[in-house]
């Protein structure tokens, strides 16, 4: 009969190789992970904004005292008031504005666009 040989001893540093080539490949992996988590909570604190502002100029629309200036306002206190721009004024047809409201939207009077 033939001897066995048991084939070690030689690779006891391939753990370690593995481990510095994985590790910052699953801390790139964690950090993209945390980016993209914080833009989406961004972006739906300023859709957030954006609905308090166009609830708050919906609600004045009705109100025959309330001209555009008192709209801008409104807009201006609720969507600052819930994380948003201030600086909020009349879209007036241009759809190249950014930070503006739109109304009448789409023909109907009693909807807005912020």
């Amino acid at each position: 009969m033939g001897k066995i040989r048991l084939r070690g001893g030689r690779q006891s540093g391939q753990t370690l190789i593995i481990f510095a080539i994985a590790m910052p490949l699953f801390l790139s992996l964690v950090a993209l992970v945390a980016d993209g988590s914080s833009l989406m909570v961004h972006r739906r604190s300023l859709q957030v904004a954006a609905d308090a502002a166009a609830l708050a100029v919906a609600q004045d629309l009705k109100n025959p005292a309330c001209d555009s200036a008192c709209l801008t306002t409104f807009a201006n206190v609720y969507s600052q008031k819930n994380g948003g721009p201030g600086g909020l004024g009349p879209c007036n047809d241009d759809a190249s504005k950014t930070n503006c409201y739109q109304t009448p939207y789409k023909g109907n009077a009693d909807l807005v666009e912020v």
